[in-house]
């Protein structure tokens, strides 16, 4: 089991599932688990010295009295890093700072995160309403192509028939129209 998992011991997971989404709760809830670990770790303490001194009772009968300073040096000094990472605990900026702090630094976050989005999607809504009316130009610029194609098509066919018929009817009019000087009989 890690460090992680031991500090986690006195929270219930309900609790943690709960509180996930209010900073708020979170906090509280932090604050219960520090409280209670406290009072767990004053628990223990008060059991060890207890046993502590029945073991020393008991040591006195079997042995003769033997040196215990080494190790009580190194519980005092375990017990001074329990104090000194519950004072750390207790002085953290998150239980200082309070709940409404983180939550307004969330609301503001929460703001700009909007205000970015808004002005990205004004700015993808300007950019289609532009494409659209590029779009809509070279629809009517094809269409007008398209139409000025017809006319010339029609004013193609419609030279190619004068001027068949003006081939046809031509010489026929200029060979019954007399000449200059020319009678007709």
């Amino acid at each position: 089991m890690t460090e992680l998992d031991d500090d986690r011991e006195g929270i219930e997971p309900e609790t943690l599932d709960e509180d996930a989404g209010d900073p708020a709760a979170a906090f509280d809830a932090l604050r219960r688990t520090i409280e209670t670990q406290g009072a767990q770790i004053g628990a223990e303490m008060t059991v060890i010295r207890r046993g502590l001194e029945a073991a020393f009772d008991q040591f006195e009968k079997i042995e003769p009295q033997a040196d215990y300073k080494p190790q009580l040096a190194q519980l005092v000094q375990a017990l001074d890093s329990v104090a000194q990472r519950m004072h750390g605990v207790e002085q953290s900026p998150i239980l200082r700072q309070g709940a409404q702090h983180y939550a307004a630094a969330l609301e503001r976050s929460g703001e700009g995160l909007v205000r970015t989005a808004v002005q990205q999607l004004e700015r993808q809504a300007s950019d289609l309403e532009r494409a659209g009316r590029n779009l809509s130009a070279h629809v009517a610029s094809a269409r007008e192509r398209k139409r000025q194609n017809w006319w010339l098509v029609a004013a193609f066919a419609l030279g190619l028939i004068v001027g068949a018929l003006v081939m046809l009817f031509l010489p026929r009019l200029l060979g019954s129209v007399p000449a200059r000087g020319e009678m007709t009989p």
